[in-house]
């Protein structure tokens, strides 16, 4: 219908690209579809409830019910707003959303790279947490609860059979997945 980013408005883009690609073609909003993803060809194979969380530049969820996507867009793009820290700003600190990668790198911790006064690093929290640096794992720590919350209120409201944590932050392995299921009581 509508594409900001490459100017599109109402391109019938699906049918086109059929046509060019000889197989049907689906679009849907990248989490549902990640999430669909998962459920066909990955952790979730087999399993017919289960939530993905796709943890990156922000952070979204898609519920799968019965081995199907929940439809509408609400829960994709909202779920990232989860209130997982009541202290926190509203819209700030407080949701969820700002635990993703580019959160962490923002939040006024992270720890200096090129030695200047006031320098700021561009690599991941994750990296200088596994590092042993005291305040990458103190804004760690602080991820790891927030996470940890959104997981116990999603596990405790819809009892998925699994929960698949993806997205680049994933990619951070045990220093985030161990600390996570221990805080979340999840397995």
């Amino acid at each position: 219908m509508f594409s900001a980013n490459l100017g599109f408005r109402q391109v019938p883009l699906r049918d086109l690209i059929e046509k060019r690609v000889d197989v049907p073609v689906a679009f849907d909003h990248d989490v549902r579809a990640g999430g669909l993803a998962e459920g066909e060809l990955g952790a979730a194979r087999g399993v017919r409830d289960y939530l993905f969380l796709p943890i990156g530049t922000g952070i979204a969820g898609a519920i799968v019910l019965d081995g199907r996507p929940t439809p509408g867009t609400a829960m994709p793009a909202r779920s990232g707003n989860m209130i997982v820290d009541p202290d926190g700003p509203v819209c700030g600190l407080r949701c969820a959303r700002m635990y993703g990668g580019p959160g962490l790198r923002r939040r006024d911790r992270v720890p200096a790279t090129s030695g200047a006064p006031g320098a700021r690093s561009r690599r991941t929290p994750a990296r200088a947490a596994r590092r042993g640096d005291p305040d990458a794992l103190a804004v760690w720590q602080i991820a790891i609860d927030a996470l940890a919350t959104g997981l116990a209120a999603y596990a405790t409201l819809l009892a998925p059979e699994l929960v698949v944590i993806g997205g680049g932050l994933a990619e951070a392995g045990d220093i985030l997945l161990s600390p996570l299921a221990a805080n979340s009581t999840l397995d």
